[in-house]
């Protein structure tokens, strides 16, 4: 189960990419970094950028819109275990990594599992230039990645992948979402990664389950402002 979950968490990792271009509470387990402020199309201020925070058991982004609250089962990554995946070594107030991170292509904001069942939820957040998020047509690049991401999949050991394109609803709004399903070492694995533009980052969220699809139980969880 062990190697099962490993390559688990290697195959969430590339899916989640699939669009790319080339005082607090004691609890909470994420800061936030913030930028600079920017203008949109209509001259007014928009939102900060800034990474989510995790506080008891509510993950939570505001420049995003997004939250999700699961049940005492989830576990999330610590700021640390966020940082590794990042692959940024430091302490997350560091003015270092607070600048690494923001200037990332893809920052990976949050990571939860239920480790015994193989359940997966992240978060990912990629960096588009101007150019990019004004010509991006997100149905088009996600399915421009279909045929790559099931081939890294195979070569990664899994079989009868099947990934198809579909539009979804998360919290009564329709998104644009890749949906999957394959078997690794016999067991049967199901994922969805549904994915929106804010300013210039594109989100990614991508849910898994093994053995049983608890997908759509799992989108259930989360909200968008």
């Amino acid at each position: 189960m062990k190697k099962i979950l490993c390559l688990l968490l290697a195959s969430l990792m590339l899916l989640s990419l699939c669009s790319c271009f080339g005082g607090k509470d004691e609890d909470e387990v994420r800061g936030e970094i913030v930028s600079g402020d920017k203008q949109n199309t209509d001259g007014e201020k928009a939102l900060k950028f800034s990474l989510g925070s995790v506080v008891s058991n509510t993950y939570n982004n505001d420049f995003l819109g997004l939250s999700c609250t699961l049940p005492s089962e989830w576990t999330f990554y610590s700021e640390a275990e966020i940082l590794k995946i990042n692959n940024i070594a430091g302490e997350f107030y560091d003015e270092d990594v607070k600048k690494k991170l923001e200037n990332a292509k893809v920052i990976y904001d949050m990571y939860a599992v239920i480790a015994e069942k193989g359940y997966n939820i992240n978060v990912n957040l990629e960096k588009l230039n101007v150019l990019q998020a004004a010509a991006l047509n997100i149905k088009t690049t996600l399915e421009s990645q279909i045929d790559i991401i099931k081939s890294s999949y195979e070569n990664m050991g899994y079989t009868d992948v099947k990934i198809a394109y579909q539009k979804i609803t998360v919290d009564g709004k329709e998104l644009d979402a890749l949906k999957f399903s394959a078997k690794i070492q016999g067991i049967d694995f199901y994922g969805l990664c549904f994915t929106f533009l804010k300013e210039n980052y594109l989100a990614n969220v991508t849910v898994s389950t093994l053995q049983t699809d608890n997908t759509s139980e799992i989108l259930g969880y989360f909200k968008l402002k």
